[in-house]
């Protein structure tokens, strides 16, 4: 990130990671919901004990995709704002990576420590990034697709089949019951 992006990560935080194709349902949305949440809390009580967290995102939009390419300017905008914060200094960082692409991912997933990988329930298929994610030892909380995970996988929300109520519901998944 320093090299191609100019960015230098906070290697004491906790680095979660967003990569992937960018759809206006997927997790990046939620993710930068958190993020001003966090900040938010931050400027409420900036003497609180807080984890430091990096959140790097990596993702393309499909050109005529405007509202996945108006998600990706509301990143790039919340990173303004939370890496020029005096309050989120050495408490919260966002990078979005300029040019994502295997290179990058090669060096990234590896580092990654968590990465949420949340959903709309059965508008995203698990793909080979999370895999290499959670194989690296990033703890991945997703949106389980009836598919059985390892330990370091938190599953949230529904399960194939009982969708539901899905919006009536909140399902926690312990994985060494199933």
């Amino acid at each position: 990130l320093a090299k191609n992006d100019g960015f230098a990560l906070d290697t004491d935080a906790i680095l979660d990671v967003q990569v992937k194709r960018l759809h206006e349902y997927k997790r990046q949305l939620l993710c930068a919901m958190l993020i001003t949440r966090l900040q938010m809390q931050i400027h409420a009580d900036p003497n609180a004990e807080f984890t430091p967290r990096s959140f790097v995102f990596g993702a393309k939009a499909a050109a005529g995709y405007y509202t996945a390419k108006r998600i990706i300017e509301l990143i790039c905008s919340l990173a303004k704002d939370v890496n020029n914060d005096p309050l989120c200094k050495g408490k919260l960082q966002v990078c979005f990576m300029e040019n994502y692409r295997v290179a990058a991912a090669e060096a990234l997933m590896p580092a990654a420590q968590v990465s949420e990988q949340i959903s709309t329930a059965g508008k995203e298929a698990s793909g080979t990034g999370n895999m290499k994610l959670m194989l690296n030892g990033a703890v991945l909380s997703i949106e389980d697709s009836g598919s059985r995970f390892s330990k370091n996988v938190t599953v949230e929300g529904s399960v194939r089949g009982s969708r539901g109520d899905l919006y009536k519901t909140h399902v926690a998944l312990d994985m060494d019951e199933h």
